[in-house]
């Protein structure tokens, strides 16, 4: 072959411009690289709806035998706090719960699950002076839901039913203040 001879590429060449082959190619990876992040973001929304929507639909007894939802508390941040007459950091802590209770009646419920039958959570009730809602979790399923893995678990619940925070152990009155402040933005006089 002749060097002065030009040798052709057989392929038509990729057009000029603004439309060329590697721009294309370009602009399809960042459609597919939104679209995909558009149905991540959509998955997140809709399990987190779920699982609020699960919050809602958690039912449980009462003390008297009467079922109860924390459906009823959907709107309105939630406080639920598990506890037995046997661990001594629950009953300790009750008093305090009670306390914080009272003074945000209105902005922030609060209910209690007796991790026992519902005449010893009954008896402590009423020593330690609680007067919101109370009910029983015998079985401990509710408190594995919550992911608790000792007594006392306390979990924050969004107005929408979104669990915020989970804590294990006891909680003093100016512990469980600050958290919601933090949480819900409770503000507290003094």
């Amino acid at each position: 072959m002749d060097p002065s001879e030009e040798i052709t590429d057989p392929r038509p060449a990729a057009p000029d411009g603004p439309l060329g082959t590697p721009r294309i190619l370009a602009i399809g990876v960042v459609v597919l690289v939104m679209v995909a992040a558009v149905a991540a973001l959509a998955v997140s929304l809709f399990k987190s709806d779920a699982e609020a929507s699960e919050i809602h639909q958690i039912t449980y007894p009462t003390l008297d035998g009467q079922e109860a939802s924390l459906g009823t508390y959907a709107g309105k941040p939630l406080v639920l706090n598990f506890f037995a007459s046997w661990c001594g950091p629950c009953v300790a802590e009750m008093p305090a719960f009670e306390g914080v209770s009272q003074e945000t009646l209105g902005e922030v419920a609060f209910v209690g699950l007796a991790e026992e039958g519902a005449r010893p959570a009954t008896e402590i009730v009423a020593r330690t002076g609680v007067t919101y809602p109370t009910g029983l979790d015998t079985s401990g399923e509710l408190l594995q839901k919550f992911n608790g893995l000792g007594m006392p678990t306390t979990v924050f619940i969004s107005p929408e039913g979104e669990v915020l925070d989970t804590h294990i152990g006891e909680m003093t009155a100016e512990q469980l203040r600050g958290r919601l402040t933090e949480l819900y933005g409770v503000q507290f006089d003094g």
